[in-house]
């Protein structure tokens, strides 16, 4: 836990120099319960001005091999699944840094939740809904990493899950990234990304706040042939009703592309490409939200 302003980690070698720990959702924590999503952080944020540069962040959970369970496992869909959070920028978290960092896990591995963060020739790696949440963050040349899902019922990988507030412009934007796979993912097997809305308690009942309208954009990036055809896909919330199973669909979100490349690039998606002058008014967008950073 870091709640200190103004911390900076930097590591002798970015392979060798290692921040991991080992727990999922489903998991029983020292305390009787299970870890939950946001208690399973290997390293969790909270204070502005935080820093890291030259390391690696992992949450050594063994997805694979609990996805290869023939008897009873975690589920990736239930709530006391193997989520297995690495790296998490909670409340608090603002003008975040991190340059050359690798950030691994499988289920929801990088989870800036708050503030504002820009990442520079970082890589991040998962498998299902592995860079999510309402914050706002900037990733620059960064290697964005599929991995393998040996689950014969569920093979299906999501990259960006944002929950990004109506009242902020400004999500996930990916630019000049690559997009990369693990050995033996299928051709189009991966989605872009897909609209989260969190589960909130308001007066009336606890379900999935409406104000979070996702953004996520993929600008001048490189991707391999397991992102899907379609690009972006629905994902179920709990509905002031009570039922676990409304979808929102990509085009409730904001979510786009510009300038995609590379064998994964497709002209049949879902949703239409951005024009130039929209992929540069965000580019600029996102300049402006991060004024705080040095060139």
């Amino acid at each position: 836990m870091i709640d200190t302003p103004g911390v900076v980690l930097i590591g002798e070698d970015r392979k060798r120099t290692r921040i991991a720990f080992t727990a999922a959702s489903g998991m029983i924590a020292p305390d009787g319960k299970h870890y939950g999503t946001y208690r399973t952080a290997t390293l969790t944020v909270s204070a502005p001005g935080f820093a890291a540069r030259n390391l690696t962040i992992a949450n050594d959970f063994d997805g694979i091999a609990e996805m290869r369970k023939t008897g009873p496992r975690l589920l990736s869909d239930d709530p006391a699944g193997p989520q297995a959070v690495a790296l998490r920028l909670a409340e608090g978290s603002d003008r975040a840094r991190l340059d050359a960092v690798d950030i691994h896990s499988h289920q929801d591995t990088f989870f800036p939740d708050a503030g504002r963060v820009v990442l520079r020739d970082c890589v991040i790696s998962g498998s299902y809904d592995f860079i999510f949440g309402a914050g706002a963050a900037l990733f620059e040349r960064c290697e964005i990493r599929s991995r393998l899902r040996p689950d014969p019922r569920q093979v299906t990988g999501y990259i960006a899950a944002p929950s990004t507030l109506v009242t902020q412009p400004f999500g996930l934007v990916f630019d000049r990234c690559r997009l990369t796979r693990d050995p033996d993912i299928a051709n189009g097997s991966v989605f872009l990304g897909r609209p989260w809305r969190p589960s909130k308690r308001f007066a009336d009942g606890q379900y999935g706040n409406p104000q979070a309208a996702g953004m996520a954009t993929y600008l001048n990036c490189w991707m391999d042939a397991h992102i899907a055809t379609a690009g972006w896909t629905e994902m179920w919330y709990t509905g002031r009703d009570g039922n676990p199973r409304h979808m929102v669909q990509p085009e409730e979100a904001r979510f786009g592309e510009f300038g995609s490349r590379g064998p994964g690039a497709s002209r049949w998606r879902r949703l239409p490409v951005l024009s130039a002058a929209q992929a540069t008014q965000i580019k600029s967008l996102a300049m402006s939200q991060l004024s705080w950073m040095p060139s």
